[in-house]
């Protein structure tokens, strides 16, 4: 159950696995695997909400309505959300 809660993270964790490597590798090579990383995540999140939607009708992942979400837009809406933490 742990390691499915975990999912997202496995991609960070692969990227850092990759950076910690012992090659020497030039700051090109470096740039090119960050920017591997950036597109290959981003078509991931796409292609996962695009299949999303062709299957549900909703681009994205909806937030239940049971959860009683208050998405922050500023500074002072986050400092609000903070509490929920330690829920």
């Amino acid at each position: 159950v742990l390691t499915f809660m975990a999912y997202t993270t496995y991609p960070l964790l692969l990227l850092v696995i990759c950076l910690y490597r012992q090659d020497n590798r030039s700051l090109p090579k470096l740039i090119a695997l960050l920017a591997f990383f950036t597109a290959s995540f981003i078509a991931a999140i796409l292609l996962t909400y695009t299949i999303n939607w062709s299957v549900h009708g909703v681009f994205g992942v909806p937030l239940a309505d049971w959860r009683d979400a208050t998405p922050a837009h500023n500074l002072a809406e986050l400092t609000a959300n903070l509490p929920k933490l330690v829920e």
